[in-house]
């Protein structure tokens, strides 16, 4: 906390149970789902294809947004949006393993990642019916105890570790639990870092704001499939990756703009209390009618003390 990292709100109410069950709950679930079931659509589908479905989870948080009352709609923004969506789907054009299952467990996953981060949203910046609920690590300890329990249940009934973890060589010996348990506390530190840091510049910006940036790492995705597992870049998806780099160009652009009219905005509002606090300050002062000015009330007071001396 001391050297600024750690900012924790001061005057922020205590979440209510009924508070806690409406707000943290889902965003926990639906975290925890998001992770689960996008983990499980990569077993059935290529990664490429997994990344074109999940490039649809911009829209999905604007209508949360929309919902939610924490973005205004516009058509500037749904156009940015759309350019962004289409140029992630050219980016990974021309998936052939087409798997059904595979696809709607994405594209849930999708949807309820634009459920998540606009939740996030409302936790870290406040509502007009309440305040924030924290900091962005006060945030991430109310939901980690959903999100784990979430995660865990799905993983129990999925991928029977009961059964597998006994035979997983993993686990072989100590040499190999040891080396898999550093791997997983080395993972796991990442992903703490990672969610603290999304969850920063969640509560500085906004959510949407962050999933665009986030396109970026779409396109290291995609260049990692093609570089690490030998998928093929098309000119189709050079198009789409320069269309992805204007949509995102455009996006800062309208951001920028709005932030400029915002600020004259809030100027010219603390022009005008200015100059209302001088009027008001000069009608304080304003003498009655008929009743001598400061001036004459002064000489007026010198000749009757020099005509009446003391002692």
């Amino acid at each position: 906390m001391r050297c600024g990292l750690i900012r924790k709100v001061q005057d922020k109410e205590a979440l209510s149970w009924r508070q806690y069950a409406k707000e943290v709950v889902p965003n926990g679930v639906s975290t925890g789902l998001d992770i689960a079931i996008s983990n499980y659509s990569l077993s059935l589908i290529t990664l490429s294809f997994y990344t074109m479905c999940k490039s649809t989870t911009p829209v999905f948080l604007l209508i949360c947004a929309f919902i939610w009352g924490i973005e205004r709609p516009s058509w500037n923004l749904a156009v940015v949006v759309a350019i962004i969506c289409t140029g992630l789907i050219m980016l990974v054009a021309g998936e052939t393993q087409f798997n059904l299952i595979g696809f709607m467990l994405v594209m849930s996953a999708s949807m309820l990642s634009g459920l998540r981060w606009t939740i996030t949203q409302v936790l870290l910046q406040g509502t007009d019916a309440h305040g924030k609920s924290g900091g962005p690590l006060e945030v991430l300890l109310q939901l980690t105890p959903v999100m784990a329990l979430t995660a865990g249940a799905c993983s129990l009934a999925t991928e029977q570790l009961w059964y597998t973890l006994p035979r997983s060589p993993y686990f072989a010996s100590p040499s190999h639990l040891l080396v898999t348990g550093l791997v997983i506390l080395f993972g796991g530190a990442i992903a703490f870092l990672m969610v603290w840091t999304e969850f920063t510049v969640i509560a500085e910006t906004s959510a949407l704001t962050f999933m665009v940036a986030g396109t970026f790492k779409e396109i290291v995705t995609v260049m990692a499939a093609v570089l690490f597992l030998g998928e093929d870049f098309t000119l189709i998806n050079a198009m789409g990756l320069m269309v992805l780099v204007s949509g995102v160009i455009f996006f800062n652009y309208f951001r920028y703009q709005k932030s400029l009219q915002t600020d004259l905005g809030m100027k010219k509002s603390h022009s005008l209390d200015i100059v209302e606090e001088g009027r008001q300050d000069r009608g304080h002062h304003v003498p009655p009618p008929g009743s001598p000015s400061p001036a004459k009330a002064t000489g007026l007071t010198n000749v009757i003390l020099r005509g009446h001396p003391e002692g």
